[in-house]
């Protein structure tokens, strides 16, 4: 009887371990995507293609995201315009430190607005100031990230 007593611990106690070792990565990918269709290699016979995906800051409000990916990049579904000033809040969920970029969206290479490292569990609150308001940013996060957070 003892046997199966400590058998059925052991059983729950792993049971329990997969649970919340699953649950970290339970987030589902919310305004983020691995690949999006403005990074692409693709180039159209009238040039290169502009992003139909728009949010507009001034108008809109805040972006909220979370999701996570392994193996590749997550960027933002859309590209943000409207504000010359925004705030990024990202909390890492990692176990490792990530970089969160946001970059404009410029016609032969994007450039970085501002960088950020953020260690594994914290969450940081940053502005990026003196942004063209009538640009196109998106926020870029390195491979293996586990985030939420908002743009506004």
């Amino acid at each position: 009887m003892k046997k199966m007593k400590k058998l059925f611990l052991l059983v729950v106690a792993v049971l329990l371990l997969f649970v919340s070792t699953t649950n970290a990565y339970a987030l589902e990918n919310n305004g983020l995507c691995e690949q999006p269709n403005y990074l692409s290699d693709e180039i159209s016979t009238y040039g290169i293609e502009k992003p139909e995906s728009e949010w507009d800051l001034s108008k809109e409000g805040r972006y909220s995201f979370s999701g996570w990916c392994h193996d590749h990049y997550l960027y933002t579904d859309y590209l943000f315009t409207g504000a010359s000033i925004v705030n990024i809040k990202v909390k890492n969920y990692s176990d490792e430190k990530i970089t969160v970029k946001l970059l404009e969206k410029k016609t032969l290479i994007d450039t970085s607005a501002s960088t950020r490292t953020i260690e594994a569990g914290d969450t940081l609150e940053w502005s990026a100031s003196s942004l063209n308001s009538k640009g196109y940013y998106y926020l870029q996060f390195s491979k293996g990230s586990t985030v939420s957070g908002y743009i506004e």
